[in-house]
């Protein structure tokens, strides 16, 4: 039975060089949305997806102190859409520059309220 979930995303958006790693924040914005699913891994998938972001559960890291908490990582072009591997192939030989979409996501179950 699907159960409805609430994600809560926050974006960090850095600069990201192949050699160097993350260097300069250059954006920071949030996301949200309400979804039915399966499960709470699906319901991540769904709020990525919506996003135009693929999805791999074993990328997930979880937070140590917080259940519904957790952090993934999307490599994103200039138009924060995630990176296509010709984008990658270029950035590698440092011609083109893409971003990481540093992701802290919350999800909630809701339930129904008594009243």
């Amino acid at each position: 039975m699907k159960a409805t979930y609430f994600i809560e995303c926050m974006h960090n958006v850095y600069l990201d060089n192949y050699q160097e790693g993350e260097t300069e924040n250059v954006n920071n914005f949030d996301t949200e949305g309400i979804y039915k699913a399966e499960n709470v891994t699906e319901a991540i998938e769904k709020h990525l997806y919506s996003l135009g972001y693929e999805f791999n559960k074993d990328y997930i890291n979880t937070d140590e102190e917080q259940d519904n908490k957790i952090f993934y990582s999307v490599l994103c072009n200039e138009e924060n859409e995630q990176a296509r591997d010709s984008e990658i192939n270029l950035w590698r030989k440092d011609k083109k520059i893409l971003y990481a979409n540093n992701m802290i996501i919350y999800v909630y179950e809701l339930i129904a309220a008594k009243i």
